[in-house]
Order: structure tokens, then C-alpha cells, then sequence
């Protein structure tokens, strides 16, 4: 592993076999996979006047320090290297390519992600070096003060402009470079979503029945099909459709009848997903004749097309009439809960328009996520619309995490697909999934 100091001019840019003796204690370590990454890194360093202590590394997101860390990496860390660099720093930045889902998810954990070193650099001088965020604004224009939106606060420092373009923080200790004026408006954005108010504890649903979810839970590693899924969840009142698993022909009859027509037919096999096969959902299905032809059609389609696939029946629920088709997955990784919202349509799968948050979240999260989506505003034609979509996308994602807080270890991934938004505005979750550890194996 290279060393280098950044103390020394820029021009001085090739690593060193070790730090000079002379050279101050670090602020900052700072971790490199990348020569061209290195330069930059000095330069930004150098630009700002801060201590760092630079290593390349092959994999800068995996050290085990406490210390404040910026790590510099040419390729995008994976969601599981970012959460486990956030853990126990006083300061986590990661410069990295553009990736929409690190940056969001980055905001909840603590973490800065950021593509420039620069800002890299200004965000650590801010915190290492000033007692931001409390920053006068004496000294800047209007424009200034509007542009970096800095807070004022008795015994904060003092931000001024400095030579060419740059600003310094005048503090009790003397003036402080802080670097130049839009990567100091950047480090300052970003530390604000950072230092936002943070969510708090995972969300729990009152009154629920953790026996009747464990009960279908129960059982080696699998992904249950979509009736088990639907009962796992059942205790947690999602908005789930009133529908029924039928065997047989005549009962698939009888119950459309009750039900009230038209009826949706959802083939049910655990080992077949209806989102992949078009042909195992048959919508409007007017009449008790044509619902034993469709339940014959399905099982025999199965027997033709997917021998060997095991078929549970086929589930009956009303039709209703869907105004769009939304998506939602919750996956644990290192102990966080990723969720991901996206378009269930085929033009939405295929524009990959897709948004991330992180729980524990608050509702203002789940409501950026779904701001963050290219084609939010079909979401809700009104302000009123809208609000009552989030309202509802709210409800339903908090009860999904609670599901996750309830079976930490029981529990990798949950899929609702798709979750229709109807035209009266309520959320009707159509499909759903539920992956299942080997965590009742491993208690055996």
C-alpha cells in the first residue's frame, strides 16, 4: 500500500514510500483505487489546505477505522460496501460515478456520495475544519447568502470570499480555505440532507398477529407463492384484494358468484410467477361458465406449456380498474432494509424508472422517493391526488418494513407486483412474494 502526503504541492503528485516525519497528524484519511483518482485528490486536498493521509487502495469502502474517511473509488460501490462504510465514522464521504441509488440511500445512512473530489475535499474541511453547520454570512452579497442558504448562529465562523472565486471560514484560530464557491454550495447541500433530521426506529403495526405470519413463514429456505405470501402478510393490513383459492372448477364458480362479477383468475404456483407469464392472469371474466372454461384453460396451459410445475389452484378476486401499476421490493442488506419503488407496466420495467430509499424512514423519504421517479406526476393529476397516493404508498411501506422488523432473520426479500393505484385512489396489492431464509432451519 502507496502513502502520500498531502502537504506537499500539487506538482508533487506521484505517491511516496512513506509520509514525511515532519508532516502534521492527518484530519482525514483518505482511500484511492485509482492513479488519476490520486492526483485529483491531492489537488482538491491541496486547493483547501487539509491534512489528509492518502492511500491507494484496491478497495477503499473496505477499511475498519473509525476515523473520518473519504473514499475515492472509479467504480460504483455496491448498496453492501456503502452500508457497511457508513457504520461508526464521524465522517463517511464517497466519490464515486453518478448512481442515483447510492446518492438517495447514501442521504439516509449518513453518508456523503458525491463525483468530485472537490467537493469531497470542501465537505471535509467543513466539518473538520469550521464548526459548520452554523455559519455566519457577514462579509457575502445577497446572491452569496442565497446560493449557499448558510445559517447564522452567535459563535459560528464567518464565510468571505477569498482569491479567485474560492471562500474561507474565518474562525477563532485564524482563516480556513474551504474551497471553491460551487463545491462549497455542493458540501454544504450535502451535509445538510446528511445532518437532516434522521428517521427514527423501524415502524410497528399495533395489534398484529406474529403467530399467524410466523405459522406460514415457517419451514426451509423458499419464496412462497403469491396465497402464502398474501397470508404471511395478512396481519399487517396491507391493502390486499378479498380473494380466494380454489381448487376446483365449480368452486372457482361459486365463489366469482359471490365475489360479484367480473372476477380476475390468478393462476397460483409456487413455482411459477404470474408477473413472467402473461397468459396465468385472465382479467373480466363475466360469468360462472366462462370461469370454468378460464380455470380449465389455466391448469391445462400449466400441463402443456410448464410440465412438472406445481399448481396450488387458482385464486379469485374482483376485478377492479386499475389507473396505474406501481411496484415495490424490500431486500435486508447489512442490516438495512432497501426498498424500491418503480413502474409495473411493460414501458415502465423497461425505462428501468426506478427510486430507492432506506429504512427506518420517515414519511417525508417515502415521499422524495416517489419524487425522485421520472413519471411522478402520473402518480396524482392534483395536489390533492397526489398527497393522497403518498399518503397511501406511506401507509403501506411503513407496514411492509414492520413485517421486516418483526422477522429480521426470517425474512430476505419481499416483492409486491403489482400494487395497482385505483382510479378511487386506494392501493390494491395484487401480486406479492415473500423469500424465506434458512433461519428456522438454522434454530433447529
Amino acid at each position: 500500500m502507496r502513502h502520500v502526503s498531502a502537504n506537499c504541492a500539487v506538482e508533487q503528485r506521484i505517491a511516496y514510500d512513506r509520509l514525511a516525519l515532519d508532516a502534521p497528524p492527518p484530519s482525514c484519511l483518505v482511500l484511492v483505487d485509482d492513479a488519476d483518482a490520486l492526483a485529483d485528490v491531492l489537488a482538491a486536498a491541496h486547493a483547501v489546505s487539509l491534512p489528509i493521509d492518502a492511500k491507494s487502495d484496491a478497495a477503499p469502502l473496505d477499511c475498519h477505522t473509525s476515523a473520518p474517511v473519504v473514499a475515492v473509488s472509479q467504480r460504483a460501490p455496491t448498496l453492501e460496501a456503502l452500508l457497511r462504510f457508513a457504520r461508526a465514522r464521524p465522517l463517511s464521504v464517497v466519490v464515486g460515478p453518478e448512481d442515483e441509488r447510492l446518492r438517495a440511500v447514501a442521504e439516509q445512512v449518513s453518508v456523503v456520495y458525491t463525483t468530485s473530489p472537490y467537493v469531497a475535499m470542501s465537505v471535509a474541511a467543513l466539518v473538520l475544519r469550521t464548526s459548520h453547520p452554523r455559519l455566519l454570512d457577514k462579509g457575502l452579497s445577497a446572491a452569496d447568502r442565497r446560493a449557499l442558504a448558510v445559517t447564522a448562529g452567535a459563535g459560528a465562523d464567518r464565510l468571505v470570499r477569498g482569491d479567485g472565486g474560492t471562500l474561507r471560514a474565518v474562525t477563532a484560530g485564524g482563516s480556513v480555505e474551504l474551497g471553491r464557491f460551487d463545491d462549497v454550495v455542493a458540501a454544504l447541500d450535502a451535509l445538510r440532507r446528511m445532518r437532516g433530521p434522521r428517521s427514527g426506529p423501524m415502524p410497528t403495526v399495533e395489534g398484529r398477529d406474529l403467530d399467524a405470519a410466523r405459522d406460514v413463514l415457517l419451514g426451509p429456505p423458499r419464496t412462497l407463492s403469491d396465497p402464502a405470501s398474501k397470508a404471511a402478510l395478512e396481519p399487517y393490513d396491507l391493502p390486499l384484494p378479498v380473494e380466494e383459492l380454489c381448487t376446483t372448477a365449480s368452486r372457482a364458480a361459486s365463489e366469482s358468484a359471490r365475489l360479484g362479477f367480473p372476477v380476475r383468475l390468478s393462476l397460483a404456483s409456487p413455482d411459477l410467477d404470474p408477473r413472467l407469464h402473461d397468459a396465468l392472469v385472465v382479467e373480466g371474466v363475466a360469468s360462472p361458465a366462462r370461469v370454468r372454461d378460464v380455470f380449465r384453460e389455466l391448469t391445462a396451459y400449466v400441463e402443456r406449456v410448464h410440465a412438472g410445475a406445481r399448481v396450488l389452484g387458482v385464486t379469485v378476486s374482483a376485478s377492479t380498474d386499475a389507473r396505474i401499476a406501481m411496484r415495490v421490493s424490500m431486500t435486508r442488506i447489512e442490516g438495512t432494509v432497501l426498498a424500491e419503488v418503480g413502474f409495473a407496466d411493460p414501458h415502465g420495467r423497461a425505462s428501468s424508472d426506478v427510486a430507492w430509499l432506506a429504512f427506518p424512514a420517515g414519511a417525508a423519504d417515502v415521499g422524495a422517493a416517489l419524487a425522485r421517479l421520472r413519471g411522478a406526476s402520473l402518480l396524482g393529476g392534483t395536489d390533492a391526488e397526489l398527497r393522497r397516493t403518498e399518503s397511501q404508498f406511506v401507509d403501506a411501506m411503513f407496514r411492509l418494513a414492520a413485517f421486516f422488523s418483526d422477522f429480521p432473520e426470517a425474512v430476505r426479500r419481499v416483492e409486491l407486483d403489482p400494487v395497482a393505484l385505483l382510479r378511487s385512489g386506494e392501493l390494491e396489492i395484487r401480486g406479492a412474494r415473500v423469500e424465506v431464509t434458512d433461519a428456522f432451519e438454522r434454530a433447529l
